[in-house]
């Protein structure tokens, strides 16, 4: 067995998100192609422009085609400096329209393809049942297991379309959880009845259909796992008993990332999970020390032969898929990131009529700011109400003072800005107002204000970039209609 084949079973950083440590991490990628045999690599950021050369450092190091993964859930724009941006998962998700997911699963492949990303690592197939889950959320289609069923198959073939293999994640579920993987083991305590009713039915669907590859997360779940706490990424029995056999997938099965402190991160994690049941280990810590615990157990015999046999069997048929001819984009990033949002604003309720704002109550507007703590692009918001409410008032507020606001003069907007992102412990809600004549305005998270009280409006965008602020602006001065229907449910804690 040859460092090469062990090398095969890794999936190395490729970070050019950062301007300072982008030249020194190409140079560490190139070094690990040369002289580990690392041929595969997860890319995080980017320029445009520069991205091809890049590529081509790379390649030559490797002296051959290298595999490259890349998180693009939003569109090539997520990560590539210069590409469409679309809108998360469950703005589309809102739209209720496959072919608009089908849409943007194509365009997201042919914008990566052409830049020669072939894995995208999405569609997000967790079912969001819990809201407070603070790493989830919006990048989940729904809470419903046929909507997201449906709306997954529909950007996966949108993504083989488009030339590239899709990626679903994060098996066996991460929509029931209130911790975020990458600080903590997550614990799913849902039945296994309900894992199957719920959480493992856009799994199981997708299997079914042909999905190539799969990503499992650093998630517990003691009800398919014999009662046991620990990570899916190391549990025979998650991903031999249930993913193999009961489910039959025989696809590629890679791990979430093995930095993340979900992983349970060891010098021995990368082992854990190969010997567990996963093809690829992404991102480890240390790719070096995880070549030598790979090698060490192939001649121990703690990794079988036929074990790491079956993986290179599988990431081969995996790279053949990936050498399939792609054409450039059909249609314009930008024009599909439009289309999107403005299927997708939803107002969830509006008991006394408060939009559209027009007329007399247009003249006196105020917008309330209330962004989060990891900081959000509020000004695109502000720009977008001001172009069609020129004296309309702003000013910011901390989320703790927003239930303390009296009366309005005329019409109150508060904007709030929570999304899900990695590395923070929770998205904080924010306690509505009391006084009526308010329009509470949900950028990220739906579950921000919860349910809206009488007397106040409830308007959903799920996300804060430019396009989605312009739509919602848009259908708050009723230039456009609210088509967006709510895919998740609200719990309204103040009535419990």
């Amino acid at each position: 067995m040859s460092q090469s084949d062990v090398a095969g079973l890794l999936v190395a950083p490729l970070r050019l998100d950062d301007a300072k440590a982008a030249k020194a991490s190409l140079i560490e990628a190139r070094r690990l192609a040369s002289e580990s045999g690392i041929t595969s690599f997860i890319v995080f950021g980017g320029e445009r422009a520069a991205f091809p050369d890049a590529v081509r450092s790379l390649e030559e190091a490797a002296r051959g085609k290298v595999l490259l993964f890349s998180d693009l859930e939003r569109g090539c724009g997520q990560q590539i400096s210069g590409a469409t941006e679309l809108p998360p998962a469950m703005a589309i998700g809102a739209t209720r329209s496959t072919a608009l997911a089908e849409r943007c699963g194509e365009h997201t492949a042919r914008e990566a393809a052409a830049l020669g990303i072939r894995v995208v690592l999405a569609p997000v197939l967790d079912v969001n049942v819990n809201p407070r889950n603070p790493i989830i959320n919006t990048r989940a289609f729904g809470g419903d297991p046929e909507g997201v069923s449906a709306m997954g198959a529909a950007f996966a073939d949108g993504v083989r379309r488009g030339g590239c293999i899709p990626t679903a994640k994060h098996f066996p579920g991460h929509g029931d959880t209130s911790q975020d993987s990458h600080l903590e083991t997550p614990v799913v305590a849902a039945t296994e009845d309900a894992m199957q009713r719920v959480h493992l039915r856009p799994f199981a669907s997708a299997i079914k259909a042909g999905l190539e590859a799969l990503m499992v997360g650093h998630v517990a779940v003691p009800s398919l796992d014999g009662g046991r706490v620990r990570p899916a990424t190391a549990s025979r029995a998650i991903l031999d008993d249930w993913l193999r056999r009961r489910l039959w997938f025989r696809g590629v099965a890679m791990t979430d990332a093995l930095i993340m402190r979900g992983a349970v991160s060891s010098g021995e994690t990368a082992v854990s999970a190969i010997e567990s049941g996963c093809d690829l280990a992404l991102y480890p810590s240390d790719c070096d020390a995880a070549i030598t615990s790979l090698e060490r157990a192939l001649r121990t015999g703690r990794i079988a032969r036929t074990v790491l046999d079956a993986s290179l069997s599988r990431l081969a048929t995996l790279r053949r898929l990936a050498e399939r001819e792609v054409e450039p984009p059909a249609e314009d990033g930008d024009a599909l990131a439009r289309e999107v949002a403005e299927a997708a604003i939803t107002l969830v309720n509006d008991s006394r009529g408060l939009v559209p704002i027009q007329g007399r109550a247009a003249r006196s507007l105020e917008l309330v700011i209330v962004a989060d703590a990891a900081g959000s692009r509020c000004g695109a918001f502000e720009a977008a109400l001001r172009a069609r409410y020129p004296s309309v008032t702003c000013r910011t507020l901390p989320a703790r003072d927003v239930s303390a606001l009296g009366e309005p003069t005329g019409i109150r907007i508060v904007a709030g800005f929570g999304s899900p992102r990695g590395f923070r412990p929770e998205i904080p809600p924010i306690p509505p107002p009391s006084a009526p004549r308010h329009v509470l305005v949900s950028m990220g998270s739906p579950y921000l204000f919860g349910a809206s009280r009488p007397g106040t409006a409830l308007v959903c965008a799920y996300g804060d970039a430019p396009f989605l602020a312009d739509a919602t602006a848009r259908a708050i001065a009723g230039e456009i209609e609210f088509r967006g229907r709510l895919p998740v449910a609200f719990v309204d804690e103040s009535r419990e």
